[in-house]
Formats: C-alpha cells, structure tokens, sequence
C-alpha cells in the first residue's frame, strides 16, 4: 500500500534515517522502516476489514495512503512519541 519512498516523500530522509537506524542516524535501515510500514498497513487493513472495504497497492486513494504513513511513523517512534506524531496517529485512527 505505501512504499518507504512515500514515507520519505512525507517526512523527509533525515527523519527516517533518524527513526529506522538507531545507531549513527545516517542511513535509513530499511528492514525497520520495513517492518513499520507493515505494522502500519495491517494496523489499517484491520480497520478496512472490519468495515468490508478492500484496496490494493493500485487502487488505494492517496488519503488512505497518507493515514497509513502517519501510522506508519508513530510505529517508527517506539517510546519517544512526540505530540505531533501521536496526534497524526489518533487521527488516522480516527479516520479509519
């Protein structure tokens, strides 16, 4: 449904190097980032299942992609949840 160049398209490189690779910050570890968007796209198709409504990677709108990369992001945050990202979660959530 989203890909890891929608996340960096959204939140920018630095950000997700900063949130994926918590080690030196400097490149973005795709198997984290990875993992995220996976969490993030279960955490909605769960939503969309619940309420019978089907998409794939080509036909998903761009706002369900934008509420999954928002999710996406809160996932990438673990413990340090800044106010922004938590309420672009709760929005999503909402959304769904």
């Amino acid at each position: 449904m989203i890909t890891i160049q929608d996340m960096i398209t959204r939140f920018g490189e630095q950000e997700m190097a900063e949130r994926s690779n918590h080690e030196n910050y400097e490149y973005i570890n795709e198997d984290v980032l990875k993992a995220a968007i996976a969490d993030a796209e279960e955490e909605a198709a769960s939503y969309l299942r619940a309420a019978k409504l089907f998409f794939t990677d080509d036909t998903a709108p761009q706002v369900l992609k934008i509420k999954v990369c928002d999710i996406a992001r809160y996932y990438l945050y673990d413990d340090a949840v800044t106010g922004i990202v938590e309420e672009r979660y709760q929005s999503a959530v909402a959304w769904l």
